[in-house]
């Protein structure tokens, strides 16, 4: 097997065992150094020393000796599926020899391969090294995979804190597509300026976007709208949707369920409530909301003694999802403080598979509020 197919296949192995979820990405979590994970590795019997290049690796496995200082294929099969520490070890040290050695194999190397081993390298802390891999895989971008290429350089980028290099692969991008705006690109774009913390940017970028696109998603407004309830900007935030409004769009639910968390965040629990009830009566059958709100909502109606606005936002959610143990208990507390007879709310509790249990007891004694 020469040296290019080999490194080409033993990376196509790493590749399918990071997207897998394998063990890989856990060691990553720990951080260890190289030279921890050699000593704990020589310490196991099965192992040979490669002196050739510091790599360790089970002999049975040793393919052609005169190969070593490419990683055999079948161990990084056996690494890629074994937990131990010297995972983090290996696939470091396979990824330097992939950079090493990629221009005796660079016509069989892709800029997903390039960029899958930067990304290998930058959660393992080895910036610069990662750094030299994005560097190449953005050489190696042909026109026909522009955008996929250039929305994982940017997201890159971004988490290495380099601004500038987000600006000047977004500048690239630009340079070379249609004017019309990609959805999912400036989606890409927003969501990077937004984890940079550049708010203003990511503004720029949607006005951008709403003065190009041609297909209309409601997933870039909810990017923005987020962003704003996050910092409580609620009155940006009310005036981006008033905006899509006004421009004849419709919101999905979700969008007004973001705005109502905004609301419950700066403490205005009549408005968020209300939100909240519009979020519910606009959504499709299969969204299934997150029940924050919905707890906050009925908690601020048992403050209030409202049993019809409790049992209103019940009916809409019982459209889209089974109430939950806790929904019910917001509702018994609703009517507890209201005064009103329960008996009937505790068959419907039943029917829906939940007895009484201590908490339920504490409520209809009046000692949770």
């Amino acid at each position: 097997m020469s040296l290019g197919v080999k490194v080409t296949a033993a990376l196509s192995l790493i590749l399918a065992s990071l997207a897998s979820g394998a063990s890989v990405s856990q060691m990553f979590r720990y951080k260890l150094k190289a030279i921890e994970a050699h000593k704990a590795w020589m310490k196991s019997p099965e192992v040979l020393e490669n002196c050739s290049t510091g790599l360790h690796f089970p002999a049975e496995q040793i393919e052609n000796s005169e190969e070593q200082e490419v990683i055999p294929l079948k161990s990084v099969a056996f690494y890629a599926a074994d937990g131990s520490i010297i995972t983090v070890y290996t696939v470091w040290a396979f990824c330097f020899q992939v950079l090493e050695k990629a221009d005796s194999c660079n016509d069989l190397m892709t800029w997903h391969s390039y960029a899958t081993i930067g990304k290998v390298l930058m959660q393992s802390g080895m910036e610069e090294r990662a750094l030299q891999a994005f560097q190449e895989s953005e050489k190696k971008i042909a026109k026909k995979s522009n955008r996929v290429a250039y929305g994982f350089l940017l997201t890159m980028y971004a988490d290495l804190g380099m601004n500038s290099e987000v600006d000047r692969i977004w500048d690239v991008y630009k340079s070379k597509v249609p004017a019309s705006a990609c959805n999912s690109m400036y989606m890409c774009r927003i969501s990077v300026l937004l984890k940079m913390n550049d708010i203003v940017g990511a503004e720029k970028a949607y006005e951008e976007w709403e003065s190009k696109h041609v297909y209309h998603d409601s997933r870039l407004i909810n990017l923005l709208l987020t962003a704003y309830c996050k910092e409580g900007l609620m009155e940006k935030a009310e005036a981006l949707v008033d905006q899509f409004v006004k421009k004849g769009r419709t919101p999905f639910g979700n969008t007004w369920y973001k705005l109502a968390g905004g609301y419950f965040k700066v403490g205005q629990a009549s408005k968020a409530a209300d939100l909240t009830k519009k979020a519910l009566a606009s959504a499709s059958n299969e969204w299934i909301p997150d029940l924050t709100n919905v707890l906050m909502s009925l908690n601020y109606f048992a403050e209030q003694k409202n049993v019809e606005a409790a049992e209103e936002m019940m009916s809409l959610l019982q459209r889209l999802v089974t109430p939950t143990r806790d929904i019910y208990h917001g509702l018994l507390k609703t009517y507890v403080n209201a005064g009103k007879p329960v008996s009937d709310l505790l068959r419907r509790m039943k029917k829906d598979g939940m007895e009484a249990d201590e908490e339920t007891e504490k409520i209809l004694a009046g000692e949770v509020h």
